[in-house]
């Protein structure tokens, strides 16, 4: 991540924790929903105790949570006319909530996966990176993933990926405990002014960079993994453990220990792009999150 890009996520995060500095699209997006809600008669009683936040690093998608517990509500876009959560999006609209039909959850998909904020990732290439754009929700005490990272260092020179990684943690965060730790350790990692090596580094000799000076604490951290992970579940993309590899189109791919580099070449590489459409070429304009 640029210093640029890495400043630009950090100051995202830290606005969505405070309702009274939330960006103005968010701000937007949170009344067209209510004021949808209201034209079609249901009940908005919750508007003034909700607030839509930023920090789910897909653009267009904000996570509506009530401001005082910070309990979810929907995810919304600027339409205001259609809501997500784990089961996927619906129209709100004059008979309830419908269920987008499968083209128009095929539709959410790909445009998700184009609105996600690549920039805002670690970025972590292999070969010259330009084959694949693979996101990696990893954590930082998760020995899987470190046995990932020692298979992706080992297949290197086999692979043309780039991964997109989220640094996490296992551990909950509980205070001045190992999830505090862990939670502090993956905010340093997305701060580093080269969090690609620093990424790697930390795999290698599980030297993380320093906390100090680093303006994402772990609470954020936290909070802007699980909103990334509520919207992948809207889209069909359930991620339940690390690490956890989404494919272009929001596919899982299964990740297990031991896989040899001509595995990995066929799984992650290049090659296995015939096998299926990728959606982050599509210039075709936006229907939902536009």
């Amino acid at each position: 991540m640029t210093l640029r890009h890495r400043l630009t996520f950090i100051a995202a995060v830290l606005l969505a924790t405070l309702p009274t500095l939330a960006r103005a699209d968010a701000a937007s997006a949170k009344n067209a929903y209510y004021r949808h809600l209201e034209r079609w008669h249901y009940d908005t009683a919750r508007e003034s105790a909700a607030v839509a936040r930023t920090d789910t690093l897909v653009h267009g998608v904000y996570r509506l949570e009530d401001r005082a517990s910070g309990a979810f509500i929907a995810l919304i876009t600027e339409r205001g006319d259609v809501r997500g959560d784990a089961t996927g999006w619906s129209h709100v609209g004059p008979d309830g909530m419908q269920a987008f039909t499968d083209d128009e959850a095929a539709q959410m998909r790909d445009e998700v996966m184009r609105a996600v904020s690549w920039e805002s990732l670690v970025k972590v290439a292999y070969g010259d990176g330009g084959g694949r754009r693979l996101i990696l929700v990893s954590a930082v005490d998760c020995p899987f993933c470190a046995r990932l990272e020692a298979n992706l260092a080992q297949a290197s020179t086999a692979l043309r990926t780039t991964f997109y990684v989220l640094p996490s943690a296992l551990a909950s965060l509980d205070v001045d405990g190992p999830g505090q730790r862990a939670w502090s350790q993956a905010a340093a990692l997305w701060c580093a002014a080269n969090a690609g090596e620093s990424w790697r580094e930390f795999w290698r000799a599980q030297t993380p960079p320093p906390v100090e000076g680093c303006a994402l604490d772990a609470a954020a951290t936290q909070r802007a993994v699980r909103n990334f992970v509520s919207v992948m579940a809207s889209i069909g993309a359930r991620v339940r453990g690390t690490p956890a590899l989404i494919r272009e189109d929001a596919t899982l791919i299964a990740a297990p220990a031991g896989m040899d580099s001509a595995t990995l070449r066929a799984t992650l590489g290049p090659d296995a792009l015939p096998s299926f459409q990728s959606p982050l070429g599509d210039t075709r304009p936006p229907v939902w999150l536009r």
